[in-house]
């Protein structure tokens, strides 16, 4: 320890000198005899942990020189040392900064190395606490500048509901400042109505780490819309962390009009060409009227019958919620059941059953594989059972990995083998041939017992 003596009188120094030095051999002492000499010393960058000062010396007393030795920059902590007994003095001393006073009395040396250990441990003390408060400033400046920087609101309210602090971004966009907000019960202008503010409360007391979407008045009167996610502190204090979701939410209502406004498109077109199909499909049934040839009728029916399969499945869409996709196992269940009424069978020893599972096929593929199906099933019900006899017919569709496989079967009298199906000149199984080919699929035809026609097909249509 180094140890500064302002004493103008040799024999009380010399004492005080002995005093510290018999305390601790270690120490080193330094004796002044004015207190412009002890002011070089500082001044000259000598360092010293600790100043007896002397009250009474000549030319500037202690209290002058106590100040100017406050004024420098880390100056050690001062003892002043003083002949009087007076409180006054004591006073003047400690309201100048010095750390402790001792009057020149019994036992004085004594108390002289107790004393500088005490001011030098303060002194150590207060260099921590300040590097300490230091620290914590820059901390908490390096966290307002961070908390200032992001584009997100942050706001630190205590367990009643207060704010303690906000971020810029909380005070630019609701538009209260720091010290509006930590002096007025913010929250009751942010939620002016009792009944949502405490839906709030409930969800900053409840909710942790849960997006949750609340309308937000700001101080001009504008109301946000705006997202917030609630952090829970030990002391029962919470950090809210808000995003102004305004643009967004309009942005959102923007899309989903539009939406609304080409699913009615859409199921407008849908409902203009079922109407334009079935006005095709009623013009042939009429036109059907004026022909006597059987052949020809037939001819016209069953372009009638491929009209409707086009119409049903645009009465489907129209009808649907999905714009874009057809649940064909009902449109399946709906055709045959068309097929049978029109070649007249309906009760008739010939069943017809459908075994689908739960699929829906694009618009791109339910048309040609309606038209496949319309062209088996009524080749089926024509041709498999002459003369009245009884039969079934079966019709199945199922998915089997990234492909679908679509069969119709029937228990008849079997499909002709001298005829190759793939090269027939009738007009219903070379539009069967140039259907599989345009959904990318393959046919394949087993006579065994019956007529079995088994189509492959993706799942996910090739060119979109």
């Amino acid at each position: 320890m180094r140890i500064l003596l302002v004493e103008d009188n040799s024999d009380h120094r010399e004492l005080m000198c002995l005093a510290l030095t018999e305390y601790d051999a270690t120490w080193q002492v330094e004796g002044v005899v004015s207190g412009e000499e002890a002011l070089c010393h500082l001044a000259e960058g000598e360092a010293y942990d600790v100043v007896f000062l002397d009250y009474s010396l000549p030319e500037r007393d202690g209290l002058e020189v106590l100040e100017e030795i406050r004024r420098g920059e880390a100056p050690p902590p001062v003892v002043m040392v003083t002949g009087r007994g007076d409180e006054r003095v004591a006073v003047k001393a400690m309201k100048g900064g010095a750390y402790d006073y001792v009057v020149k009395g019994e036992g004085y040396l004594q108390r002289l190395p107790v004393v500088a250990q005490r001011a030098v441990e303060a002194q150590q003390l207060a260099v921590e606490r300040k590097k300490a408060e230091e620290t914590l400033r820059h901390q908490n400046e390096m966290l307002r500048t961070i908390l200032d920087s992001i584009p997100v609101m942050v706001a630190l309210l205590d367990r009643e509901g207060h704010h303690q602090l906000v971020n810029r971004c909380w005070q630019s966009t609701l538009g209260w400042s720091l010290e509006k907000a930590q002096h007025q019960d913010v929250l009751a202008e942010i939620y002016p109505d009792p009944a949502y503010r405490k839906y709030v409360m409930d969800y900053i007391a409840a909710a942790a780490g849960t997006w949750s979407d609340f309308k937000t008045r700001t101080r001009d009167g504008r109301v946000l819309d705006t997202s917030w996610v609630n952090v829970p502190l030990s002391d029962g204090s919470n950090i809210g962390i808000g995003i102004d979701i305004t643009e967004r939410k309009q942005a959102e209502e923007k899309v989903r009009a539009s939406l609304t406004e080409k699913e009615i498109l859409l199921q407008e077109i849908h409902h203009r060409v079922k109407n334009n199909l079935q006005l095709i499909s009623s013009l042939l049934g009429l036109q059907s009227r004026y022909l006597e040839d059987e052949k020809s009728r037939e001819i016209l029916r069953e372009s009638q019958n491929r009209v409707r399969v086009m119409a049903n499945i645009h009465t489907m869409l129209y009808q649907s919620e999905n714009l874009s996709r057809v649940d064909f196992g009902c449109f399946i269940r709906d055709l045959t059941g068309r097929l049978q009424q029109s070649y007249g069978i309906t009760g008739s020893p010939i069943e017809v059953h459908v075994d689908m599972a739960d699929l829906s096929l694009s618009i791109k593929t339910s048309i040609p594989c309606g038209l496949i199906l319309n062209e088996l099933v009524s080749n089926a019900l024509k041709h498999a059972f002459p003369e009245g006899r009884g039969g079934e017919v079966n019709i199945s569709m199922t998915k089997a990995g990234d492909r679908f496989v679509f069969k119709v079967q029937d228990n008849g009298i079997g499909f002709p083998k001298a005829v190759d199906f793939q090269n027939t000149q009738t007009l219903g199984l070379e539009l069967v041939r140039i259907l599989v080919e345009q959904i990318h699929g393959t046919i394949d035809l087993r006579v065994d017992g019956g007529t079995t026609f088994t189509i492959t097909f993706p799942a996910v249509s090739k060119g979109g």
